[in-house]
């Protein structure tokens, strides 16, 4: 009878490994992830783990900027990170150029992930994401008249459209995705966005796009920026939302493991924790992000959004891009 027991315990282990509790590894231990993507209120998420697994999550937010500055000189830091847990496929590109991901052993969570939403190497996988989409001024701009992302560089607008969000980071994600998908055409596309947005340098800003106030009749943003900003009661109150055809750009948000992780254990178990059915729909009910997970519904603020055709196209490949779009975006003064 005891034999069968542990059969049958091994057996739903492995079934349940997406959302069973987190096995238990070596007593305090401390396991540390570096973050953009969150915040001092996300810290009740990893309670459940802490509990579980005896092991302390240390979390250190900073830009992804200086994660990845940090990262490249682990040594001398005070903190070497075991996961990062970040905001842009641009930073987990720049994290791979120099050989700081370890590989995601092929498994269960690995496989949950659709293919086009992890990394082809599978140095990171992503969690969640937001979508690419075009905040318009109701009162002044017929939809009939906005029907895609090229429409924004029409001459048209010009003087009349502005940033959506203050994350520059997304906008590199968007051109990074057209530059895959339409190639010359891009540069051609952000040529004539920047010569329409805002005359005024103060209004060049992304922290002073407002459609509230008829600074900006038109703008890029993302679902999640706006979802945020309408239940801040911020902006985008006269603001409608422009998907554009035939398939949404995303912005990805992922987890990787570091390849010289102190902790790879703790790594591994956390990285599983984190994609668990219950902690991926909190975390994107949080963030108010789509869920990579294809079994897990998106959060109640985005159903109302309508039905989003999210582009399938490889994130990997799309993050080769980022170098050039970073390019394009200094040569054209953002």
């Amino acid at each position: 009878m005891a034999k069968l027991y542990w059969i049958l315990f091994f057996l739903l282990s492995g079934i349940l490994a997406c959302d069973s509790p987190t096995p238990r590894v070596q007593q305090g231990e401390v396991v540390t992830i570096f973050s953009n993507a969150l915040n001092a209120t996300d810290r009740q998420l990893f309670t459940a783990f802490e509990r579980s697994s005896g092991v302390k999550v240390n979390i250190i937010i900073d830009t992804g900027e200086q994660i990845i500055e940090r990262l490249a000189q682990q040594q001398q830091d005070s903190v070497i990170a075991d996961l990062i847990l970040l905001e842009g496929i641009t930073y987990f590109q720049k994290a791979k150029q120099v050989g700081l991901l370890d590989t995601l052993s092929q498994g269960s969570i690995v496989n949950a992930i659709p293919e086009h939403l992890r990394d082809r190497n599978l140095q990171w996988i992503g969690l969640g994401y937001s979508a690419n989409a075009i905040a318009y001024l109701r009162d002044s701009v017929d939809t009939l008249q906005v029907r895609s992302y090229a429409d924004l560089s029409n001459p048209e607008w010009r003087g009349k459209t502005g940033w959506g969000t203050q994350n520059k980071n997304i906008y590199l994600s968007q051109l990074a995705s057209m530059l895959a998908d339409q190639g010359a055409e891009a540069e051609q596309w952000i040529s004539g966005l920047s010569a329409n947005l805002l005359d005024s340098a103060h209004y060049r800003s992304p922290a002073h796009f407002s459609v509230t106030d008829s600074t900006a009749w038109l703008a890029l943003t993302n679902t999640a920026d706006y979802i945020k900003n309408l239940s801040e009661g911020k902006r985008f109150q006269s603001a409608g939302l422009l998907f554009s055809p035939p398939a949404i750009y995303l912005h990805l948000t992922g987890v990787g493991i570091l390849d010289e992780a102190p902790h790879p254990a703790q790594a591994r178990a956390l990285l599983n924790y984190l994609f668990s059915r219950d902690i991926v729909t909190q975390y994107t009910r949080l963030h108010f992000l789509y869920p990579t997970r294809p079994d897990i519904d998106p959060p109640p603020s985005l159903r109302n959004l309508g039905l989003v055709n999210a582009d399938s196209s490889s994130q990997s490949n799309i993050a080769r891009y980022t170098e050039e779009a970073e390019n394009l975006f200094n040569r054209y003064g953002w």
